[in-house]
């Protein structure tokens, strides 16, 4: 979508090649501070962990023993407050301990590895066709120049979606 309008506001003289440039940092800037106005989310599957369920609870109290979170007042069974570099330490057991469980899945590394070789194609292909449209485009007069690579990436896409 972002290259068909790029191509109508080139086409239509709209903005030059320059004015897209700030219009992108624009775009950057508006959706970081949308990013930033956003509330925080509740629960983190990585920090601060809340479990509802008494089986999640149990499997987090096993956790915390093997980690030594765990001490007994008046009879009860509580988890110490964990510093930030101990919580820090969690969250890299716990992405580690979710990698080595995702990618011990043979359906997913398969498809991982499919993933990465298509993206690197797409990659390959954009870039020549860019090198190329750029080399087949030269104006021949400096007054008039259309640049049409806007028009040759949407379309791309549209066709890959195919």
């Amino acid at each position: 979508m972002s290259a068909i309008i790029a191509q109508l506001f080139v086409s239509f003289h709209i903005l030059d090649l320059h004015g897209l440039n700030y219009l992108s940092l624009g775009g950057v800037v508006v959706a970081m501070f949308i990013a930033f106005s956003l509330p925080s989310a509740r629960v983190s599957i990585y920090f601060n962990r809340k479990h509802s369920l008494a089986a999640a609870a149990a499997l987090e109290q096993i956790r915390q023993m093997k980690l030594g979170n765990l001490e007994v007042v008046n009879g009860e069974l509580i988890i110490k407050k964990r510093t930030f570099p101990q919580r820090v330490k969690r969250a890299i057991e716990v992405l580690v301990e979710h990698f080595k469980e995702t990618y011990s899945n043979a359906y997913i590394l398969k498809w991982s590895v499919w993933w990465a070789i298509a993206m690197a194609g797409n990659l390959q292909v954009v870039e020549y066709y860019e090198a190329l449209w750029e080399e087949i485009a030269k104006p021949t007069d400096e007054t008039h120049h259309v640049v049409y690579n806007g028009a040759v990436n949407a379309v791309q896409a549209a066709l890959s979606k195919v």
